[in-house]
């Protein structure tokens, strides 16, 4: 099966099998190209092909390729996360994006990001390392030697934990907190 390969206005053609897998045709080309690897950026070849991004476990008889058609290729950038975020209360990992300047900012700076991606108010929680160091607002997160992909632990402060999941839950009395008496106008 011959395929015709497009990338940056040059095509190569290759004689290939239709049990080919994607990942095996990028391979192919990625032996022409150099990606650039930077410590922050992840550079990747995606395929297309009818305007869809092809899987790397597809095969060209998955996407009813026939003989002769074109697949284009285009290098994408995907920036990688500065800092993950170990978010205690949904279990979720955060991950902040940005350049390593961020690693400079003040950790009351990084509180107020955190706080507008997760939804807690910065007063509820607190932000320590993984040896359980907590990180201080007015200090930088420099002071810390904190480098670019660390995981930072997100805690509540005692008795917030089980009332924020409640909260998450739906529940009107989380954790046996009760509203005692009425209202009345």
């Amino acid at each position: 099966m011959k395929v015709l390969i497009c990338f940056e206005g040059s095509f190569v053609h290759y004689n290939v099998s239709p049990e080919i897998t994607v990942k095996s045709l990028k391979q192919m080309k990625t032996l022409l190209l150099q990606l650039d690897e930077d410590q922050h950026v992840h550079h990747y070849l995606e395929m297309r092909y009818c305007g869809a991004a092809l899987w790397d476990n597809w095969t060209l008889r998955d996407v009813s390729f026939t003989s002769g058609r074109t697949i284009r290729c285009s290098i994408k950038r995907e920036q990688k996360p500065i800092i993950y975020i170990l978010n205690a209360v949904v279990g979720e990992t955060i991950p902040i994006i940005g350049t390593p300047a961020m690693l400079h900012m003040s950790v009351g700076q990084l509180k107020s990001i955190v706080s507008a991606q997760s939804g807690l108010p910065v007063s509820v929680f607190r932000l320590s390392t993984d040896n359980s160091v907590e990180l201080y607002d007015c200090n930088n997160l420099q002071d810390y030697d904190l480098e670019a992909g660390t995981c930072i632990h997100l805690d509540t402060w005692n008795g917030w934990l089980e009332f924020l999941q409640g909260c998450l839950l739906g529940s009107q009395e989380p954790s046996g907190i009760g509203v005692s008496g009425s209202w009345r106008t």
